[in-house]
């Protein structure tokens, strides 16, 4: 299409037709996923068996947004390289948000992500892996969400080492007693990566007999924790055990109810275990991975980017500006904030490109010609639209601004 055809795109307010991910861990059936597919390209081929995994709004290489246009279908990373100034803002030079529905019926990889600064050297080094973007993440639960996050305190680590034979056996008495020194002198980032060096160490062979170990002992078990439940829901994943397993003793489990909001720092591991999420990141989608995937793992370069302090609280109170509108502000790092819009009429004037997700809302979103708003949708608000009206009928409305 001519770029005079396209450039009054870049003059409205634009439903996106989403990128939809379909990896394996995915819902089947209903789903906020499958919610959102059904703007998508994808939606007439999708059956009862297809893993519905994630739904992006981005201009990313692996998740840009589509516009639907007359006949034409135009991406938004080509909206923005023909009209950065109308679809960024007058000081933006690069799209620099990302936002995401999942829907997570199993556990995800144990993963990090890296700073900034960690990031320009990855994409360095391997430029057809790594993006020069950092990936703070913002997520918001939809229904009860577990996930592991952060480390637990180097004291209740190494009493699991010490009673659970399983995890024991991938140590020998060498590598024990200098967890043992660490934790008397109290060295905690000594005593986490001597702990991930070691267990990534280990050969196959090692790893498939300790999980093997792992699940016999849990099914024998009379009483199960939460850890140990997900542990054996993975085995028919994992039936010859994966290092993975063992996190579950490493790191904390976290419960999220609907609408809480967490923030996880770059550099701290963690995995979503199970439920669904809105997740509002920085443009990148730098990732390594340790365990629990089929997907490449990196534990040396895990380790490099890992923060072994101790991780702080990662539920965000929002701010309560007025009765319909609250804003999660977030850690400098992230370079964003979110607008949680309820019903009511909203004035809004975006000072850059804005990202807006729906969930059963109901409404009209007006900065010309009224348009209705869709249930479960996700929309783009070009820098250059002056100013517009939301008004929610019901539910509910996140904003995502590039400039906080």
């Amino acid at each position: 299409m001519d770029t005079l055809d396209i450039n009054i795109l870049s003059n409205r307010i634009l439903l996106a037709s989403p990128t939809i991910k379909t990896y394996s861990w995915g819902y089947l059936g209903c789903s906020f996923v499958k919610q959102f597919s059904r703007k998508s390209d994808i939606y007439s081929s999708i059956t009862k068996d297809t893993p519905l995994a994630e739904a992006w709004i981005s201009a990313h290489k692996n998740g840009d947004a589509i516009i639907n246009y007359r006949n034409d279908r135009i991406k938004l990373s080509e909206l923005i390289k023909n009209f950065p100034k109308k679809m960024l803002g007058e000081n933006e030079t690069e799209l620099k948000i990302l936002a995401k529905c999942l829907s997570c019926k199993e556990a995800l990889s144990i993963q990090n992500h890296p700073s900034k600064e960690k990031s320009l050297l990855l994409n360095k080094l391997y430029p057809n892996r790594f993006d020069k973007n950092q990936k703070p993440e913002a997520s918001i639960a939809l229904t009860n969400l577990e996930l592991l996050y952060g480390f637990l305190e180097i004291e209740i680590i190494f009493k699991n080492i010490k009673s659970i034979n399983s995890f024991n056996s991938l140590f020998s008495e060498e590598e024990i007693d200098k967890l043992k020194i660490f934790l008397h002198k109290k060295e905690t980032k000594e005593f986490l990566k001597f702990l991930l060096i070691t267990i990534f160490s280990k050969p196959n062979e090692i790893i498939k007999k300790s999980s093997l170990k792992l699940y016999k002992d849990l099914e024998e078990k009379k009483e199960l924790s939460k850890e140990e439940v997900f542990i054996l829901d993975l085995k028919p994943k994992y039936p010859a055990g994966d290092i993975g397993l063992f996190f579950f003793f490493i790191l904390k489990l976290i419960t999220l109810k609907p609408g809480e909001c967490f923030f996880i720092s770059p550099g701290t591991l963690h995995a979503y275990l199970k439920g669904e999420l809105f997740e509002f990141m920085y443009n990148s989608d730098n990732t390594l991975r340790a365990g629990l995937t089929e997907k490449q793992k990196d534990p040396e370069l895990l380790i490099k980017i890992t923060n072994f302090n101790p991780t702080q609280n990662p539920l965000i109170t929002p701010e309560i500006l007025n009765s319909k509108t609250k804003k999660y502000t977030f850690p400098k790092e992230a370079g964003f904030s979110i607008f949680k819009l309820s019903k009511g009429t909203h004035h809004i004037t975006p000072t850059s490109i804005e990202f807006l997700i729906t969930k059963e809302a109901t409404g009209e979103i007006k900065e010309g010609l009224p348009k209705e708003i869709p249930p479960y949708s996700m929309w783009i608000v070009p820098a250059s639209i002056p100013s517009y009206t939301l008004t929610l009928k019901k539910g509910t409305i996140y904003r995502m601004p590039q400039t906080p």
